[in-house]
């Protein structure tokens, strides 16, 4: 049974030991939980010290008590707030990757969950949950799916974190793993020797956007090949990222805009291919 915790603690201010005491949470969860979920945000004092006010100790003793009557915390904290079972109505968060969440889903029912669990994970920047799907994705989704169902929403909600000054801690780390496994899944693909150019414009991103970009179009049978740099000759070229694409035949870019294909757009003929299990 949930304790009922509406009668407010006589305190108002408390420092990050008082609160664990408090709540049976240990000081490194409650900072995990900051910096994971950017909930709770303490004020710090001037020496950096985290001071807790009285009615966020109370929704952590909550949510405390919540866990140790089973409910896991990725269920409970959503969209660095806290959301209880009882209160389904009474609490409506915007959602924070509006973007990614409107992506095309799936078809196969095993595949959208993936798709979905994902998705909640990189709302609730819940990174270790997003790397742990990027790895098990490789054994429960067959090549075709992957691109679409995993790693471009990925990008795309990175690119989107930026856009809304919320970025992910370990981006680098996400960046990294999507670029390994594009350049795995491409290696299983037949060499290209005519075709547009894919060019990424600027930055590493970049360059992971564009070998993505190249692999999805490839899988839609367009005869594309990545390049580093935009052909010398009056070759088409097709931009990817964000600087100066001027002579490319498209360009695309993560979210889209003026002049730009959003990478939403890449799905629309893929996810149609992701319609059995592996």
């Amino acid at each position: 049974m949930i304790t009922d915790f509406t009668t407010p603690p006589a305190k108002q201010i408390f420092n990050i030991q008082e609160v664990s005491r408090t709540c049976g949470l240990s000081s490194s969860v409650l900072r995990i939980w900051e910096s994971r979920y950017f909930w709770p945000q303490p004020q710090r004092l001037l020496n950096g010290y985290r001071i807790y006010a009285a009615h966020q100790v109370q929704e952590l003793q909550r949510v405390a008590e919540l866990m140790k009557n089973g409910m896991p915390i990725r269920q409970i904290i959503v969209d660095g707030m806290p959301r209880w079972p009882d209160e389904p109505s009474k609490r409506k968060t915007s959602r924070a990757l509006p973007r990614t969440c409107s992506l095309p889903c799936a078809k196969h029912p095993a595949t959208a969950r993936l798709q979905r669990e994902l998705i909640q994970a990189l709302e609730t920047r819940n990174e270790p949950a997003v790397q742990e799907l990027l790895q098990g994705a490789t054994g429960q989704l067959n090549s075709a799916e992957e691109p679409a169902v995993v790693l471009l929403p990925i990008m795309v909600a990175i690119a989107e974190a930026h856009v809304g000054r919320r970025p992910f801690a370990n981006e680098a780390r996400l960046i990294d793993m999507v670029g390994i496994r594009v350049a795995q899944i491409s290696r299983g693909l037949p060499p290209v020797y005519l075709g547009p150019l894919v060019v990424p414009l600027n930055g590493k991103v970049a360059q992971v956007e564009a070998r993505l970009v190249a692999l999805i179009l490839r899988q839609r049978g367009e005869a594309v090949s990545i390049s580093p740099q935009r052909p010398a000759d009056a070759s088409p070229w097709i931009a990817v990222g964000e600087g100066d694409a001027e002579g490319a035949v498209r360009r695309y870019t993560a979210l889209g805009g003026t002049g730009r294909m959003a990478f939403a757009g890449l799905l629309e003929a893929e996810v149609e291919m992701a319609g059995s299990a592996p």
